[in-house]
């Protein structure tokens, strides 16, 4: 399945929403808000440079590459609206956390799912990752599908490959530690859902978002980090409505 941004772009609005997928993620992550968007609002779901192409697509991009394409784009929408609202998956939650700080004028909220502050990776998961690697996903496990449709990255058989992965890998790491000194600096209302069940991020790390008055951090007790049980997704949809319709 091909894997688009999604752009509607509304002359005259003052306001429009940034999303931003996580790192191998896909714009796809964001499809159920996107009806819950104002009519008269812009979007853009965000296709960071080497998603949704080859496993050599990705590896030969950079962290560098994502932050000036997320930093552009957040340029031009400044240019042509009053404000941006950020709705962002995982890696794409540091991006969100670090723009908060450039333009806590023009951010009216932050909605982040699955912030990765504290990574991990259970035996499990790192089956999953090489099955789906190899385009071998046990359809069975509702985990795996979900893994493979928020996926972005063409698989290939061919396992050296993936070694290009690396280097990006460790520039999420750097990225995380950067990410988790600014948390004292936030201004922008930030909504933060954590999932229990998340298959690559640590339960434990909603703690990090305790103690901030301009943060709030809900649980997801039924959902995984790539797809989302229907009660916790009407949540979501339920707090995201609540987000796009308050006074800015």
């Amino acid at each position: 399945m091909a894997h688009q941004e999604y752009v509607r772009m509304v002359p005259g609005s003052d306001t429009a929403v940034l999303m931003l997928h996580g790192i191998t993620g896909t714009p796809d992550h964001f499809e159920m808000f996107f009806p819950l968007i104002p009519a008269d609002w812009s979007v853009h779901a965000l296709l960071l440079e080497g998603h949704g192409g080859s496993v050599l697509d990705f590896g030969f991009s950079s962290m560098a590459r994502w932050k000036a394409q997320v930093q552009a784009r957040m340029e031009e929408l400044l240019a042509t609206h009053q404000y941006v609202y950020i709705v962002a998956h995982s890696m794409g939650t540091l991006f969100a956390l670090q723009l908060s700080l450039k333009y806590p004028d023009r951010i009216p909220g932050l909605f982040l799912l699955g912030s990765p502050l504290r990574v991990h990776m259970p035996l499990s998961t790192s089956v999953m990752s090489v099955r789906l690697a190899l385009g071998m996903v046990d359809q069975k496990n509702q985990s795996a599908r979900d893994m493979q449709r928020t996926f972005s990255i063409d698989p290939s058989p061919w396992l050296p490959l993936y070694v290009t992965w690396a280097p990006r890998f460790l520039e999420l790491l750097g990225e995380i530690w950067q990410t988790r000194k600014i948390l004292d600096q936030i201004t922008v209302p930030t909504q933060v859902f954590q999932s229990k069940n998340d298959e690559l991020v640590h339960f434990s790390s909603r703690k990090d978002f305790v103690g901030y008055p301009t943060i709030t951090c809900y649980h997801l007790m039924n959902s995984g980090h790539f797809g989302y049980s229907p009660e916790d997704a009407a949540f979501l949809k339920e707090k995201f409505a609540e987000m796009v319709s308050a006074e800015k």
